[in-house]
């Protein structure tokens, strides 16, 4: 578990200003710990970024597409993660050296849950902390309801249940129905009786 006073350094290559400010201000906002920037606006200030000894570096690909990342690594930190970052079509065989990859459509706590399992941080405190709202949506799981019945009774948008059960598989790291029913009864969310008369 990170500790609250970890600061993380974090350095982004990224030519546009829009998507580097974006990035920055997504982790700052999705990160649960202190951050400090660094930010290189093109290839050519890349040495400048070794004295900030950064702990992660987020850099698109396609920018130091002709330099070897080895040697993109040598003159920054050989000790630093590296996240490629992609905002466009991009051939897998130029990621495949980097530590992981975040894309524009991630959501931030996907991005927050890739930095975490990065830097070797366990989620398991958060697994056991469902909310009541949460609990309900698994009820109606267990029950087999679909989406729309579920949203229905809980008088909801569809839209903000599947928001929940998205929220609900990240917590529990749980991602099908049979499975979300068995955590529910070893951990007694539901009562089977209870749920089989409401069938």
């Amino acid at each position: 578990m990170r500790h609250d006073h970890e600061t993380i350094k974090i350095a982004v290559l990224e030519n546009s200003a829009i998507l580097r400010y974006g990035i920055m201000t997504t982790l700052s906002r999705s990160l649960d710990c202190g951050i400090q920037f660094y930010e290189i606006p093109n290839i050519t200030n890349i040495a400048a970024a070794h004295d900030f000894e950064p702990d992660i570096v987020i850099v698109d690909p396609n920018i130091i597409g002709q330099i070897n990342l080895k040697h993109f690594k040598a003159k920054i930190s050989e000790k630093a993660l590296y996240v490629a970052l992609i905002h466009c079509a991009t051939d897998n065989n130029i990621t495949s050296g980097y530590n992981a990859v975040i894309n524009l459509y991630d959501t931030p706590d996907d991005i927050h849950a890739l930095i975490d399992n990065i830097m070797g941080y366990s989620h398991k405190e958060e697994c056991e902390e469902l909310s009541e709202r949460e609990k309900e949506i698994i009820k109606g799981v267990v029950r087999g309801l679909p989406n729309k019945i579920i949203a229905d009774e809980l008088n909801l948008s569809v839209h903000t249940i599947i928001s929940h059960r998205r929220n609900i598989a990240k917590k529990l790291q749980i991602h099908s129905a049979s499975a979300l029913t068995i955590y529910a009864i070893t951990n007694n969310l539901v009562n089977l009786n209870e749920e089989r008369k409401l069938l």
